[in-house]
């Protein structure tokens, strides 16, 4: 929000602060591309999950793999930390 918004404007009064950031909210909310959700839109990732169960069901299976994915490399992580902890008597 800082520097997408604030830092380019210069605000000078309360309403103008509060009339930009119900700019900014709507815009990132329903205006702006998120990575998490396949770089749509929240309002055309909302649309395509209510009117299609092959889109919920591939961004369900892509989002399932995502996350075994990042447990393996969690475990992978914490395997190699605790093989390389050595205890001096």
């Amino acid at each position: 929000m800082k520097t997408d918004y604030i830092w380019q404007n210069d605000l000078e009064r309360y309403e103008d602060a509060k009339e930009l950031m119900e700019y900014a909210f709507n815009d990132y909310n329903n205006c702006r591309p998120h990575s998490s959700i396949g770089y749509l839109t929240p309002v055309e990732f909302e649309k395509q999950w209510n009117n299609s169960e092959k889109f919920r069901n591939k961004f369900m299976e892509e989002r399932r793999k995502k996350e075994e994915r990042r447990l393996k490399n969690r475990k992978i992580h914490i395997s190699r930390r605790n093989e390389s902890v050595s205890i001096l008597p």
